[in-house]
Formats: C-alpha cells, structure tokens, sequence
C-alpha cells in the first residue's frame, strides 16, 4: 500500500503539494504534518478492526488481504478508480510551474484539461517522462477557450526520487519531433516539438528493458506476483510457528 506525493517550490519559496492538501507550506515540517495527517484520514479503522471477538491469526489475516484504508489487495481496485492519477497530479505540478515561470496568472494561467498520453524511456541509468495534455485558458468573459496541447518531459536518476523538468511547451497539432524511445516503446503516437533539442530524452535508439513496454508491463506484474507469493509464505510461516491451525484452512482464507 502507497501513496505518492509530488512537492514542487513555487516562485515566492513556499511548498505546493499533489495531491492537493492544503497550503502553501513555508516548511518541509509542515509538509510532513500534511501528509501524516493526510494518511492518519486513509488510515481509518475498518469494521473488522473494532471487532474485539477475531483472534490473533484473524487480523493477521485480514491485515494481508486488505490495505489500511480497507481496499482488497488482490484486486484492481484502486488503480481502476483511477488509472492515471499519479501521472495527472505530477502534470498539473508541471503546468503549475509553467505558470509561475511565464508570469501566467488569473485568467491568462492554463488550466489542466486532459492527459492525452504518457511514456517513460530509460537511457544511460536515467528515466525519462514524456506526457502530452491538453489545457485550456479564460477569455475575458470568464469562459474557458479552445484547448492548447502541450509536450512536457521530466526525468530523474535512477533510484532517485528528484524530478527534473527538461521542457514543457505549447506544440502545434502538426509537430512531430522524432523519438526513439517513444516509437520503440509503444507509443508512436506521442507528439514532440519540432525542435529535437528540446527534449533530452529519446534521442538513442534502445528499448526499454526487457523489451518493449507491454513486455515490461507483463515481467513486471509477474515479478510482482512472485514477490507476493513469497511475501504470503513469509505470513504462513509467521502464523503457523505461533499457532496451532491447519495450514489448508489458512491458506484458503489467504487467496
């Protein structure tokens, strides 16, 4: 169980966070209490949790099979809600920025309207970000004009959580800078400046590794599946050096 947070520092050095939680924040303490209180509120006791009447093996149970928020494990549920949301919050930082730096307030900021796709590449131990979106701006009456589309890229070292934003621009429906990474990794489609020096990202023709990005996709949630079944070995063990009880009904109640 996780939740991700972006932290960018605006033009007058205080903290913005995404999800929005508040703010701004003149300090990282203060961003730190925005997030523990912000998990303290997922972290809600369940139904099952107040229950005095489950024994020991029980809760252990139900801790593996259910997040702190009471979300099942084992099902897609919290990704369906949503399935872009983590990039969609890291865009809208993006654009933010792009406001505070091209002095775009009021009606003239743009405003986030649509994430039209995402791609990431990996080149010499460094992931890249590309996104295409949409936003929108306010004409004098206070009504939202016709969209622009705009191309960002971001990137970070590996192992690293510091983003980098290399570019972030308006481009023409037209424009169509090459990429290697893109093309090779199963999104063609991406649109890029015109101006190959823009980005950083894309520029050597490599796939991602493995292979393309389903391919990744598919070794991915296959390793992911091998770590949950050794991380449910690990529970099994714990409860049966404890506790006298039969291994086939934990087990079942596990799946």
């Amino acid at each position: 169980w996780y939740q991700v947070y972006f932290i960018r520092t605006d033009r007058s050095g205080y903290f913005r966070m995404y999800p929005d939680l508040g703010g701004p924040f003149q300090s990282l303490d203060q961003v730190d209490c925005a997030i523990n209180h912000h998990l303290a509120k997922l972290q809600h006791p369940s139904e099952f949790e107040e229950k005095d009447n489950y024994s020991i093996v029980d809760k252990l149970i139900h801790e593996h099979n259910y997040y702190p928020d009471g979300t099942p494990k084992r099902t897609n549920s919290r990704s369906k809600t949503n399935p872009n949301e983590e990039q969609r919050h890291l865009v809208q930082a993006i654009l933010d920025q792009y406001n505070d730096d091209n002095n775009l307030f009021g009606v003239h900021a743009h405003e986030l309207e649509s994430l039209v796709r995402h791609k990431g590449i990996y080149e010499n131990d460094r992931w890249f970000y590309h996104f295409n979106f949409t936003t929108k701006t306010k004409g004098a009456n206070g009504t939202l004009g016709s969209s622009n589309l705009f191309f960002a890229e971001v990137s970070h070292m590996r192992e690293e959580d510091a983003w980098e934003v290399n570019c972030c621009c308006t481009i023409n429906s037209d424009d169509n800078g090459h990429c290697y990474g893109c093309r090779n990794n199963g999104s063609p489609g991406m649109q890029h400046p015109t101006d190959t020096g823009a980005y950083t990202g894309g520029h050597l023709d490599e796939y991602l590794p493995f292979g393309g990005d389903d391919r990744v996709k598919r070794l991915q949630g296959y390793v992911f599946c091998l770590v949950q079944e050794e991380a449910l070995e690990g529970v099994l063990e714990r409860i049966y050096s404890y506790f006298d009880r039969d291994r086939n009904t934990v087990a079942e109640q596990l799946k």
